[in-house]
């Protein structure tokens, strides 16, 4: 036979399904507010999405609890045992939301803003800015959304070397590639001016490898040759970058010297050959770089090349 309420019992039962409902009213309210944080938040935040979907999964089944208890109303036992079940739901509910807010940085959307405006003064060479933004602790190593460059590739891209020797000192990460291989030093590869030499170097003492290929095989010495950036090319040199041996070679095989020849770059020719480049080695299509100048380099390149075989022949003898 049906427990029948008293009314001391049956006002006490209304109370706590009142409490419930206001208490159901926040947990959905704050649903809606962290499902609007949510999508504030980007890929960096993988830890705060994971418990996102905690809490969602949470107050599914404080919902699915609360239908079962409606639906229970004519039991009060089974009422009252529902209602404690869901209690505790919400007290665990607002444990797990107090932690995630501990867990959330308030100011994402300032930090983008921050690291944005520090790439753009390390591009437009506004070392005052770089400066101020990096003791307020922007991240020196934040990419750019769409080319995804750091603020280190953008002062090396425009030749800021103040900059470049700041951030480098502040952290900056040398070998930060972008997605299709691009490093400070490809990068540094194609400055122009006077500086470039010194940007090079900068970047070679702070551990930059001078051989590293992007996605295409490129290395820097490549980028150098094929852009005619004699500076840069000539501090590349200097500084180690190999000449001959992989992965010096590019996806068609090429070495800087098969690149030089293909861009008639006198100097870049000259520079090889008197630090050894091997002439005989072959590209994906078999060709030299000797071959190649001796079918479609201009007069002055084959000159190069003759002058350069007498003088080793020369040495041999010798």
């Amino acid at each position: 036979m049906d427990h029948i309420f008293s009314e001391d019992e049956w006002r006490d039962f209304l109370e706590e399904k009142s409490k419930l409902r206001e208490l159901l009213d926040e947990i959905n309210s704050k649903k809606v507010e962290m499902e609007i944080q949510q999508q504030e938040l980007d890929k960096r935040t993988e830890g705060v999405e994971t418990q996102m979907q905690k809490l969602k999964e949470t107050i599914e089944t404080v919902k699915n609890l609360s239908s079962e208890a409606v639906r229970a109303e004519n039991s009060s036992k089974m009422i009252l045992e529902e209602v404690k079940r869901e209690r505790a739901e919400v007290l665990k509910l607002t444990e797990m939301l107090g932690k995630l807010q501990l867990n959330q940085k308030p100011n994402e959307k300032g930090d983008l803003l921050a690291e944005e405006n520090l790439r753009s003064a390390a591009s437009d060479g506004d070392f005052d800015q770089v400066r101020e933004l990096i003791r307020e602790g922007v991240n020196v190593n934040s990419r750019d959304p769409c080319s995804d460059k750091t603020a280190l590739m953008c002062s090396v891209q425009n030749g800021h070397l103040i900059i470049v020797h700041w951030l480098l000192e502040n952290g900056a990460d040398v070998s930060a590639a972008t997605e299709l291989g691009t490093t400070a030093l490809h990068y540094a590869s194609q400055c122009h001016g006077a500086e470039a030499g010194e940007i090079v170097s900068a970047l070679v003492d702070h551990g930059a490898d001078l051989n590293v290929s992007d996605r295409n095989g490129n290395t820097p010495l490549h980028n150098a040759v094929s852009a005619e950036f004699a500076i840069a090319f000539q501090s590349l040199i200097d500084c180690g970058a190999d000449i001959n041996s992989c992965p010096p070679r590019n996806r068609d095989q090429e070495t800087p010297l098969h690149l030089a020849v293909l861009y008639n770059n006198l100097s870049a020719i000259k520079l090889l050959l008197e630090r050894g480049a091997d002439i005989h080695l072959k590209d994906y299509h078999g060709n030299t770089a000797l071959s190649i100048a001796q079918r479609f380099g201009n007069e002055e390149v084959q000159k190069i090349f003759v002058k350069s075989q007498l003088a080793r022949k020369k040495d041999l003898r010798q």
